[in-house]
């Protein structure tokens, strides 16, 4: 009598070889490593974007200044060429016209009724005027008068999320040595972003990524040329360099997250 050959037969087990693991793994590195890089791409143009951001309103202003015979905000006829706000002036932020600045070559950043309306009715008075995009109110944000709020009265970054811009005229800015470096700044657009209801000077970049815009369309150092940073020690961005000194100061990569807002310096028009 045969015994039955099938009770001598062993189950199948399934198991992964020790190639087939390393396939498995190589394939998973390979994935998060395009992952990583895409990323990095990916900011790397969004960096990209602030300095074209940049080019694009300076280009503005000055065709605005040529047409108009004067500097956007700061225009004393300005209601002449796109009427007067129904709300009226300077705070009203009506759904069409604008108000007059002073006249004085200047977009204020003088905190001082109604001066500082400039800085805002600039924007609006641009976007009226075809030579940048966006609808923007020309007033306060609300609460305290030098709310900018990203997209709403400030122009916002096309690349860099929460990031956006204020343009305005800080002169020989040495009433706040405790805040940004002692320079001539001139005119300058401010790129930083909102925190709680305010764009006031607030971090957007990293120091790496600071030095990574400051390098590619400047000398690369936060206290000099036409791309300038913020002073060790500033209250408004205290960690974005090593010194308060503009001749030896240098963006501080040890720091992580976010620490330096930036100033794109206009260099008159």
């Amino acid at each position: 009598m045969h015994a039955d050959c099938t009770s001598h037969k062993h189950p199948y087990t399934a198991a992964y070889t020790l190639i087939e693991i390393a396939v498995v793994l190589v394939i998973i590195g390979v994935l998060a490593g395009g992952v990583l890089v895409g990323r990095s791409l990916l900011r790397e143009a969004a960096l990209q974007s602030v300095a074209s951001d940049i080019q694009r309103f300076k280009t503005a202003i000055i065709a605005f200044k040529v047409k108009y015979n004067c500097l956007p905000g700061d225009c004393s006829n300005a209601t002449d060429f796109f009427g007067t706000d129904p709300y009226g002036c300077p705070r009203g932020g009506g759904p069409t016209g604008t108000c007059n600045g002073n006249g004085d070559g200047y977009i204020s950043l003088l905190d001082v009724y109604p001066l500082f309306y400039e800085r805002y009715r600039s924007w609006q008075q641009l976007a009226y005027s075809g030579l940048i995009q966006g609808t923007y109110t020309g007033v306060s944000g609300g609460g305290p008068d030098w709310v900018a709020l990203v997209g709403v009265n400030t122009p916002a970054s096309t690349g860099v999320g929460g990031g956006g811009y204020m343009l305005t005229y800080m002169g020989y800015y040495n009433y706040q040595p405790d805040a940004v470096f002692v320079l001539d700044y001139g005119h300058a657009i401010l790129f930083g972003a909102q925190k709680a209801n305010d764009i006031n000077s607030t971090p957007v970049l990293t120091t790496q990524e600071a030095i990574a815009i400051d390098s590619k369309v400047d000398d690369g150092l936060p206290g000099t040329g036409h791309v300038i940073g913020f002073p060790q020690g500033s209250y408004l961005a205290p960690n974005c360099s090593t010194t308060s000194d503009a001749t030896t100061s240098i963006y501080d990569l040890s720091q992580t997250g976010k620490q330096c807002p930036l100033y794109f310096l206009m260099q008159e028009f």
